[in-house]
């Protein structure tokens, strides 16, 4: 399944992923916690905090081509493996 969203993303799901991205990102900032988790993963992930807009900003600018890409990166990437419990982490 991954595969071929990597492979036959279109404009219509790439359009119906940004517009849920932005919904939970402006939702999320109806709160205090939700503000607060904002700056800390901005400040995490670009050692700065991005304003909102700016943020906004780089999902509408994200093409299909660029998703196709990152996610075909993300196939080609290692695999890891994640458990909970001995039989689980032994059967991996």
């Amino acid at each position: 399944m991954l595969a071929a969203t990597a492979e036959n993303l279109t404009d219509a799901e790439l359009s119906r992923a940004r517009a849920q991205m932005e919904a939970g990102l402006l939702m999320s900032q109806e709160t205090a916690q939700g503000r607060s988790d904002h700056m800390a993963r901005s400040i995490e992930v670009f050692g700065r905090i991005l304003r909102l807009e700016e943020l906004l900003g780089q999902i509408r600018a994200v093409t299909v081509a660029e998703a196709r890409a990152a996610g075909q990166a993300l196939l080609d990437g290692p695999v890891a493996v994640a458990s909970v419990g001995a039989k689980l982490a032994l059967a991996a």
